[in-house]
């Protein structure tokens, strides 16, 4: 559904250009590990890493970290994606509903920050709390869909960003790779009708299998 005369890029890339890929996720977690605890990642970030991670394998070079919108300058972004029977949002909506997804997110995280902070806030109540950021900002990237591809690697980095900084060990250590758990593919489907419970029971069940410690609350 893109303009015509744009190239396509709902394909997944080459096996030569996969490494270039990798590489960009294995950045993208050591940044993950250096700065999770002490600072929020917003939609800004989100762009900048999608075009840091992407840039090598995009059909046109405007694709890698920019979000699908009615830009004049780059009208190849005016894009409408379909995932299976899924509609992602429509492309004018993408830069307002991704200027409200990170300042929600940003909110939410300070939130989920002063729960689990409380002193009588079990472990179990933690991890659903925990559980229910991560559903929000995982369920909300793939209804939006805001880039032309690459939205469910980038909604599985912003989970692990959001695990580590909560002390939770990654769910996607390879998120190039598409989860194999059975209830994955299903959930997502999911998210992109905005029910997100099904997200939410996949990442609260891989969670409890790993219980944070105190000291790695932020």
């Amino acid at each position: 559904m893109a303009p015509p005369g744009c190239p396509d890029w709902s394909q997944r890339e080459s096996a030569d250009k996969l490494p270039c890929v990798v590489l960009g996720m294995a950045e993208f977690h050591r940044f993950i590990f250096k700065n999770a605890k002490h600072y929020v990642i917003d939609h800004g970030d989100i762009k900048t890493w999608h075009g840091k991670i992407f840039a090598a394998v995009v059909p046109l070079d405007y694709y890698a970290g920019n979000y699908r919108s009615a830009d004049p300058g780059k009208r190849c972004l005016a894009t409408d994606v379909i995932v299976g029977p899924n509609p992602g949002a429509p492309y004018v909506q993408v830069p307002n509903l991704m200027k409200e997804f990170s300042d929600k997110l940003s909110s939410l995280v300070v939130e989920t920050a002063r729960y689990c902070r409380h002193g009588s806030v079990s472990g179990l109540q933690r991890t659903r709390a925990v559980a229910q950021l991560v559903t929000f900002a995982v369920g909300n990237l793939l209804r939006i869909h805001p880039f032309i591809n690459g939205n469910g690697r980038m909604s599985r980095l912003v989970a692990n960003y959001l695990l580590h900084r909560f002390g939770y060990p990654l769910l996607h250590p390879h998120p190039y790779d598409r989860p194999v758990d059975q209830e994955y593919a299903p959930a997502a489907e999911a998210c992109m009708r905005n029910d997100l419970r099904p997200m939410f029971r996949f990442i609260l069940i891989c969670m409890a299998q790993a219980s944070p410690s105190s000291s790695a609350l932020p």
